[in-house]
């Protein structure tokens, strides 16, 4: 608990200077996307971690209450995206977009699991709504993938671009 607390005041210290190339060498991999300007889109980096840590101890507190774990999962969730959809605390539009999107899949997987929570007394059912389970978390993966992939080949192609330019300009030095 105290680990996202130092985080916190550790980017709130620098705030003024997390543009700074010293900074971003130093912490910017804790605001990596994350507009430094305004306090509410700061904040995310601080509620990220919270609500993880949250998952972690209620999902291991709360073992014998399968319910009451996917309920308190979707809660958080909502809130998350309550917090995005208000705040919008990324640089780009497309990160806003996975993010909502990643939150608004891994609630339907939550309603999913809900069901399985003892609510189901045929194992077909149960199997069908596994099958559900596995494939929503298999479409969260290739989504995430499938833009990795893409800003990856976006770097590859101005790095591309920018050696083939700077080697013609040495060919006409030549």
């Amino acid at each position: 608990m105290i680990t996202p607390i130092l985080i916190y005041k550790a980017l709130k210290k620098h705030q003024p200077n997390l543009e700074q190339l010293q900074v971003k060498q130093l912490i910017g991999s804790l605001y990596l996307d994350v507009r430094t300007k305004e306090i509410q889109s700061f904040f995310y980096v601080f509620e990220f971690l919270i609500f993880r840590l949250l998952y972690v101890v209620l999902t291991t507190a709360l073992i014998n209450y399968p319910g009451l774990q996917v309920n308190i999962f979707m809660f958080l969730n909502n809130l998350n995206i309550i917090y995005l959809g208000l705040v919008e605390p990324f640089d780009t539009k497309s990160q806003q977009t996975l993010e909502l999107t990643n939150f608004f899949l891994l609630n339907t997987v939550g309603y999913c699991v809900l069901l399985l929570a003892n609510l189901m007394t045929s194992p077909e059912h149960e199997y069908k709504v596994c099958w559900s389970v596995i494939a929503l978390v298999g479409l969260i993966f290739l989504i995430n993938f499938a833009v990795v992939l893409t800003e990856i080949i976006k770097k590859l192609i101005t790095v591309f671009k920018t050696w083939r330019h700077k080697r013609s300009m040495a060919k006409l030095h030549e």
